[in-house]
């Protein structure tokens, strides 16, 4: 076996500015929608136009670089409440992401004497949520029934045997859903687990969540964003600021509302562009997520420009204010306040079909996600009524006057903006299955 030392990288890692021009060539010259557009011209990243996931959902085709047959197929979306996207990737992506991630080629190994320890990603599908540290192996693990939570339960008990050594599990990277289950049930099945780093991803991790994360798993909780459609361009928690960044192999832009300039510090979209070699087969220019987050301004550590998640466009409430978008309250303010009560009902269908399959006892309660909806109406007097709707235990006065009262306490400028604008805030109480059965499009967070 080709073994590697580890201070022997062999792939040079040039600026993202070189690969975006990089990108740019091989697009102009390869991908057929903007063949047709530029015309073998050289034009810079702002004249390219946003893409729209509904375009390229639609003409999928006309944004393929094809020299045989794709070798994967991705489905993603399942967090944007929108279509599917369908994702086409061939194996040479795949390798030179391994060769970013551990500084050689496939088929190229450490020695075995450098390996002390390694992580498991769940459920990822191959998309890994975060990067690890070279020499640091990571398996890749489903969880779909009792078995595949046994087998993650014997590494965390007893880790790996190898080179005549037991290796210990350090690290689980997965998704906000996974790891609730996961937790759920090792608590209904009285499994104390080691010290582990829980790098989590998918959707917003509530902060009451990530406390109970903390306390049941004893090590540190870090938060990373991603999109299925790239490969390898997550952003994850910067131990200096705080804050997410994103790493060098995807371009990012923070831009306004409207598209028309770019931002530095508050509010934003963000707009992605893939990057050569990383994305070949189906390359995404200008790719307009959909996606709100608040700009932090520039971390000098990292030298990265740093933001935090704030949720999809369109489960922000949003007012006209000097001819620009002002936010009032968004869906991760909404999921932070329900969290905090236990009278909410929680989407535990994953759990049910779990414990259902094996038999198992309760371990669905107050363990799921929240169900709710925010949505905007007029009132009877013409001010703005914004809605929040949620599946209760049992309807109570008192409950929806702690909700607001919390939701106040989360948000502090809520009770002045909604005086300035003239805004007034409802909650809507429901009984569980209340959502669905009126037809209401939920947030799942």
């Amino acid at each position: 076996m080709p073994f590697l030392e580890p201070d022997n990288p062999v792939y040079p890692l040039p600026q993202t500015s070189q690969w975006l021009a990089e990108t740019l060539r091989y697009v102009v010259h390869n991908v057929p929608f903007y063949k047709k557009l530029f015309d073998s011209k050289k034009p810079t990243l702002d004249e390219f136009p946003f893409m729209d996931p509904a375009r390229g959902a639609f003409k999928i085709e006309e944004f393929l670089v094809l020299d045989r047959f794709p070798d994967f197929l991705l489905p993603s979306g399942g967090t944007s409440g929108r279509m599917s996207q369908l994702t086409f990737r061939n194996l040479e992506e795949y390798e030179n992401r391994f060769c970013y991630l551990y500084d050689m080629r496939p088929g190229q190994y450490f020695h075995p004497s450098v390996i002390r320890e390694f992580g498991i990603s769940i459920a990822a599908g191959g998309n890994l949520h975060y990067q690890p540290p070279h020499g640091y192996p990571v398996l890749y693990t489903p969880l779909e029934n009792l078995g595949h939570a046994e087998a993650i339960r014997y590494l965390l008990e007893h880790g790996f045997q190898f080179d005549g050594r037991r290796i210990p599990l350090t690290t689980i990277s997965c998704s906000v859903t996974w790891i609730k289950l996961l937790t759920a049930y090792f608590q209904a099945t009285g499994f104390n687990p080691p010290s582990v780093h829980l790098e989590i991803g998918g959707w917003h991790l509530t902060r009451v969540w990530k406390e109970l994360l903390k306390e049941f798993w004893k090590g540190e909780v870090d938060l990373v964003y991603g999109v299925t459609e790239f490969n390898y361009a997550n952003a994850s928690s910067c131990e200096h600021c705080g804050f997410l960044h994103f790493p060098e192999t995807v371009y990012v832009e923070f831009v306004s509302f409207d598209g028309r300039h770019s931002v530095e510090q508050g509010d934003a979209m963000l707009v992605l562009t893939s990057l050569y070699p990383f994305v070949t087969v189906h390359p995404r220019i200008r790719y307009w997520t959909g996606d709100v987050v608040e700009v932090r301004g520039v971390c000098t550590k990292a030298r990265a420009m740093s933001f935090v998640f704030l949720g999809r466009r369109e489960h922000i409430l949003f007012v006209k204010s000097d001819g620009d978008l002002y936010r009032v309250i968004s869906a991760v303010n909404v999921a932070e306040v329900l969290d905090m009560f236990k009278e909410i009902c929680d989407d535990d269908r994953l759990f049910i079909l779990f414990q259902q399959e094996h038999a198992l006892g309760p371990i669905a309660a107050d363990r799921g996600s929240k169900l709710f909806a925010i949505s905007s109406r007029q009132g009877e007097n013409g001010e703005t009524q914004f809605v929040i709707s949620v599946e209760v235990k049992r309807d109570n006065q008192e409950l929806r006057k702690r909700i607001l009262d919390s939701l106040h306490s989360e948000c502090p400028r809520l009770e002045d903006d909604c005086r300035r604008f003239g805004i007034s805030m409802e909650v809507n109480l429901l009984p569980k299955g209340g959502l669905r059965a009126l037809g209401i499009p939920y947030i799942h967070v």
